[in-house]
């Protein structure tokens, strides 16, 4: 039983590292630095590209805003469903938190118990080693606490969650307008920008 809880706290450990080590790392991102061409054709020829992407902008923005309002309508309709398994949920999490109460409760005065026991002989016997010892109390006996007490949807909560499965922001409109640059003889020079944990 040792050896299986040394090896769970030593997976533990290495997991808490390496998270801890990922999120320390420096995170890069990419810019671009757009070159003009230098002809006079070709800088004629970057007007077009210029309005593509505005066009593609508004035509995403549109799309999104559409979606969001889709997704607004679905929660609506899944908000009463989502409570029905909230609740069902809860009533779970109630008893086991119950169950996890009355487990600490038997353990600690377990525990307060054989301390007092201890104390009381230390305080009659003339030689302590006629004293029983504090029987340690093994982490593994230790009641768990169940996991978080679940959260109610709200629709604000719900809508948010469908728009993110199903609504797309990046409609990839700043690549396409590289693409059209790059093709009028611009120059398109990527960069890796550090954004977090920079030193």
């Amino acid at each position: 039983m040792q050896i299986r809880w040394r090896a769970i706290m030593k997976y533990w450990f290495i997991t808490l590292l390496s998270t801890l080590l990922l999120s320390c790392a420096p995170q890069y991102e990419t810019r671009y630095e757009l070159i003009p061409p230098k002809n006079v054709s070709a800088l004629q020829c970057l007007k077009p590209c210029e309005a593509k992407l505005q066009q593609c902008n508004m035509s995403c923005t549109q799309r999104f805003d559409a979606c969001s309002v889709k997704a607004a309508q679905q929660a609506q309709l899944e908000l009463p469903k989502r409570m029905q398994e909230y609740e069902v949920a809860l009533a779970v999490w109630r008893e086991r938190y119950n169950h996890y109460l009355q487990d600490k409760m038997h353990y600690d005065m377990r525990r307060d118990q054989a301390r007092a026991m201890r104390e009381l002989c230390l305080s009659t016997q003339s030689d302590p080693k006629a004293c029983p010892h504090t029987p340690h109390m093994a982490w593994s006996d230790r009641p768990i606490e169940p996991e978080n007490k679940p959260e109610p949807p709200t629709l604000a909560s719900l809508t948010n969650t469908i728009r993110e499965a199903t609504c797309q922001r990046n409609c990839q409109c700043d690549d396409q307008y590289r693409s059209c640059y790059s093709s009028c003889g611009g120059g398109v020079k990527p960069h890796q920008i550090c954004v977090k944990n920079c030193n």
